[in-house]
């Protein structure tokens, strides 16, 4: 919107009208790429098929007016919390809310010389166009932090920002030139060290493979993943993890974007013993970055530490394929911390309209998220019977898989 001399104009496209935009869209990631392969455009539009009602996503394109030139996407999607009723709408980044598992970390894309001037434009049309009680915003630290006097010199009554942040672990590779990655911890080192060992007393012949969706096994491989979380979520006496394609849409969502989105790169690496495969691991590539998802283990192989075997060859293939990143999936554990210290964060701000209904509105969220988030972090770490995701509207908590 160019109204009252604005430098920056703001368009508004779902999955129908987006296609044109998609070629500037992916020039701009080249600029600031995502740390999330999943938040790439093509992957991005399959999450709107699987999860959203056509016309529910508003991708919001920030132009500088000058040039013409795409400064900023902001991929959003508003949320109704129960149908039919006109509170209780939210506004949210793609990925989130709706089974945000395998997704699990939404961005917006912001260009570095221009991050604040789009973001402020892009929140100031939220604001003009929609109706809407809060806004939740997923930011990274290297962008800019939303700011409520943004919106006061649009002519809008300021909102309530609220802020928390997530983590995920984040190994550097070397630069090229350098021999492979070696395990820096002595933890790591014990642990690879265990499989090899374990594995070679089993006996049998053991390969590992690493599936992408041009081999004929890919959906085998799928399969091979599916069933073994489930069965690693189903072993006692060891801490809870939680069964996340248990009664949602993150296998078919999985399935889609191998099918719709390969540049995304997802990748099964499997341990296979005498041809059954006995562990899996899930990883996406893209924009220099592998990120590490889901796992699943045989109950019997356990003990083998086969999922440490997987992790390590799924980082001795991204450095070969020249990538100069490992993102782990949010949430820090010891198991990560094995493989680096560095932290990466991501700043969630809940913009929270000033009237009334909505403040209110969203603080009995808040009561409910955090009683839901209590219960989720208790059950992950007390060894036991598994816990099943609660896929619960308004949640986008993620956990240790």
């Amino acid at each position: 919107m160019t109204r009252g001399g604005r430098a920056f104009e703001v368009s508004c496209h779902d999955r129908t009208s987006v296609g044109l935009l998609l070629p500037e869209w992916k020039a701009l990631l080249d600029l600031a790429p995502v740390r999330n392969p999943l938040c790439a455009p093509e992957s991005q539009l399959v999450w709107c098929r699987t999860f959203l009602p056509l016309g529910r996503e508003r991708i919001l394109a920030v132009r500088q007016v000058s040039t013409g030139v795409l400064v900023g996407v902001l991929p959003l999607f508003v949320h109704h919390l129960l149908a039919g009723l006109p509170w209780g709408r939210s506004v949210h980044v793609l990925g989130a809310v709706h089974e945000p598992l395998v997704h699990e970390l939404p961005e917006i894309v912001l260009h570095p010389d221009h991050a604040r001037a789009a973001l402020a434009a892009a929140l100031a049309w939220l604001y003009e166009h929609e109706r809407w009680d809060w806004v939740d915003l997923d930011v990274r630290d290297d962008q800019p932090w939303p700011e409520p006097r943004w919106v006061s010199d649009a002519g809008f009554q300021p909102v309530i920002v609220q802020h928390g942040n997530i983590a995920s672990v984040c190994l550097t590779l070397p630069p090229d030139g350098v021999t492979a990655p070696r395990p820096v911890s002595r933890n790591l080192r014990e642990s690879l060290r265990r499989h090899r060992n374990r594995t070679a007393r089993v006996g049998g012949i053991w390969k590992a493979d690493a599936v992408t969706p041009a081999h004929g096994d890919w959906a085998e491989a799928v399969d091979d993943l599916v069933r073994l979380h489930g069965d690693r979520a189903r072993i006692d006496g060891h801490q809870a993890h939680l069964d996340v394609f248990a009664g949602t849409r993150q296998e078919a969502l999985l399935r889609s974007v191998g099918r719709l989105a390969p540049t995304t790169s997802p990748t099964v690496h499997r341990l296979r013993q005498d041809d059954v495969t006995v562990a899996a691991l899930l990883t996406f590539e893209g924009a220099g970055t592998l990120w590490v998802s889901v796992s699943g283990v045989a109950a019997w192989a356990w003990e083998l530490s086969a999922v440490t075997g997987l992790q390590q060859q799924a980082v001795e293939l991204a450095f070969a394929h020249g990538r100069r990143r490992v993102v782990f999936s949010t949430g820090v554990d010891t198991a990560k911390l094995r493989w680096s210290t560095q932290l990466l964060l991501t700043h969630r701000f809940a913009l929270v309209h000033p009237r009334r209904s909505s403040r209110a509105l969203y603080r009995l969220l808040t009561l409910v998220r955090t009683q839901k988030q209590v219960t989720r972090e208790y059950a992950r770490f007390t060894p036991g019977p598994p816990v099943r995701h609660p896929v619960a509207s308004g949640s986008q908590d993620s956990s240790v898989r």
